[in-house]
């Protein structure tokens, strides 16, 4: 399980002191819990699988340069998640106003849904699948959204050894409703907030490392490859987070690397868990 050493000097003070067995063995459990709900908020977003209820805001803007469109936009997003034992499930959604070679348009993103199971739990390894969905209630033209369903079912691993704590998924997307519906936009990445290929292979990792007992500093990767026709996309940059009693605030900032998903994006969220 997760141990971001965030209570190495209460556990030193409790091996120097004469204590009951009971009472070290349950100090020890509170322990591993706290430190699993940590661990779990620092790597953040869809891949904090930690039991109990959780709802979000956050604020984001971009950069980005398409063979057809170039410009920015900014946005803020809302989410919800809720895990029972090893199953969980979450939506998200997010409003934009984005400008198009000097144009702008205001308007909602796709509705994003995700339902995840934990599979395996061993030591400091943590695995399990997902799959996430979007629905098509943006206004695809203005490069809102993706003008169809997509279905992305992945799977996931976390590795926690002591104040490190790395995660990794691979998947598999594929639109539904015809593939005209994706190439309609001129270009292989669509929509413009958030460019997916009509049919790829997404990826992503991050790695955290606790400097403090309730801040975290780390790396990510976010890509896909086409099947197909389309364009390899990849992004990476740095991640913060930083934990307050239920409260949990992280910020990340990505540039594009290939595929010209976009060239600088930044995002800044706030949860609070229940």
């Amino acid at each position: 399980m997760l141990r971001l050493s965030l209570l190495v000097a209460g556990l030193w003070s409790l091996a120097g002191t004469a204590r009951a067995d009971e009472h070290a063995h349950a100090h020890h459990h509170a322990h591993d819990a706290h430190a699993d709900h940590t661990g779990h908020a620092l790597l953040g977003g869809m891949h904090d699988h930690t039991p109990g209820y959780a709802v979000s805001v956050g604020v984001l803007a971009a950069s980005y340069t398409s063979p057809i469109y170039e410009g920015d936009y900014q946005g803020a997003q809302v989410g919800a998640r809720a895990t029972w034992g090893r199953f969980g499930v979450g939506a998200s959604l997010a409003a934009y106003r984005i400008t198009k070679n000097g144009k702008a348009v205001d308007g909602i993103g796709d509705v994003t849904l995700h339902a995840h199971a934990v599979a395996v739990t061993r030591g400091a390894v943590m695995a399990g699948v997902m799959v996430m969905a979007t629905l098509p209630t943006a206004d695809d033209t203005a490069g809102l959204g993706m003008g169809h369903v997509m279905l992305m079912p992945e799977a996931w691993i976390m590795w926690t050894p002591g104040r490190l704590a790395l995660s990794a998924a691979a998947g598999y997307a594929r639109m539904f409703g015809g593939h005209a519906a994706h190439a309609e936009h001129g270009v292989a990445l669509w929509p413009l907030v958030d460019p997916m290929n009509a049919v790829e292979l997404p990826f992503e990792g991050t790695a955290m490392v606790a400097l403090a007992p309730q801040l975290g500093i780390g790396a990510k990767l976010v890509g896909g490859v086409p099947l197909g026709d389309g364009d390899t996309r990849l992004a990476a940059g740095g991640r913060l987070a930083w934990i307050a009693g239920s409260v949990t605030t992280s910020a990340e900032l990505l540039g594009g690397v290939a595929g010209d998903p976009f060239g600088l994006r930044g995002v800044i969220e706030t949860s609070l868990r229940f």
